[in-house]
């Protein structure tokens, strides 16, 4: 049984602001930065070292990681953010009233689907946790396909999760031999005493 730790980049400027992300990009904010020193400091205090590391190839999350790891790391593409397409860049609630009021939003409006989101994730995660020697993995990523992913690997489990914060961490299990994932748990405790100002604020689906 090999370990995956799955965490969502430090607060941004979007973040902040409540603005839709997806896969444009922004800055840590100073939230941000102290949210990922908490990360590695959880990983220290746990003594959880890793094989491999990676992450998308969005800067933010490549920012999270330099605030804790100086080790060499590895982009992949597959665990950047779902794509919002043109309502990057808008408020969030305005992006929320436009869903609500569309039938098959993410397709109709140039959203990229759950479908496409989860297949992308499991077969980047997949080529990842197949190659020999990575029994511990630390991949940075993003809290929309993170929250999808994880809603797939075990939905009864995420119905008893609610907001995620930045910096939250996602702990699975993968069995190589059959190729699933075990969702452990969520581990948010190192960032619950950080000042945040929420995102997506009453609406816990949609963390970016």
């Amino acid at each position: 049984m090999k370990k995956l730790y799955i965490l969502r980049h430090g607060q941004t400027l979007f973040n902040q602001k409540e603005m839709v992300q997806g896969q444009c990009d922004s800055r840590l904010t100073d939230l941000g930065i102290r949210q990922s020193d908490a990360a590695g400091q959880y990983f220290k205090d746990q003594n959880i070292r890793f094989d491999t590391v990676y992450t998308s190839d969005l800067p933010r999350t490549e920012e999270t990681l330099e605030q804790f790891y100086t080790g060499p790391h590895k982009r992949r593409k597959g665990f950047r953010e779902r794509s919002y397409g043109v309502y990057e860049g808008d408020s969030n609630l305005s992006l929320i009233n436009i869903m609500a009021n569309a039938k098959n939003a993410y397709g109709v409006l140039g959203i990229e689907t759950d479908d496409s989101l989860v297949k992308r994730m499991k077969e980047t995660l997949e080529e990842v946790m197949d190659q020999p020697g990575n029994d511990t993995v630390l991949v940075v990523s993003h809290g929309d396909i993170m929250r999808t992913f994880a809603d797939w690997v075990d939905e009864k489990k995420m119905s008893e999760y609610g907001f995620m914060p930045n910096c939250a961490i996602f702990e699975y299990d993968y069995d190589e031999k059959t190729k699933t994932f075990d969702l452990i748990g969520v581990i948010d405790q190192h960032v619950a005493d950080i000042k945040a100002e929420t995102i997506w604020k009453n609406f816990k689906k949609n963390e970016e």
